[in-house]
């Protein structure tokens, strides 16, 4: 059997103490991930963690499957 890992995207919120598992879907972006989440108030910077990495962003970029997303606080 292949150990198949689920498509999710992890959101956190360093203001709020926020944590969310969203599906992942193709396209995916930071600000749809936050919308989906139901992030509505002010966010503040973000990272994402993509393996080892941890990469700085913007509202835009395309996250892939098991990113972790991290808000801080505004």
């Amino acid at each position: 059997a292949e150990n198949v890992t689920p498509k999710i995207v992890t959101v956190y919120s360093a203001a709020t103490g926020l944590q969310k598992i969203i599906p992942w879907r193709e396209g995916l972006t930071v600000y749809s991930a936050r919308r989906t989440a139901r992030m509505t108030w002010a966010v503040g910077l973000c990272q994402f963690e993509r393996g080892n990495e941890i990469l700085e962003s913007t509202f835009r970029p395309v996250l892939e499957p098991g990113d972790v997303l991290r808000f801080h606080k505004p």
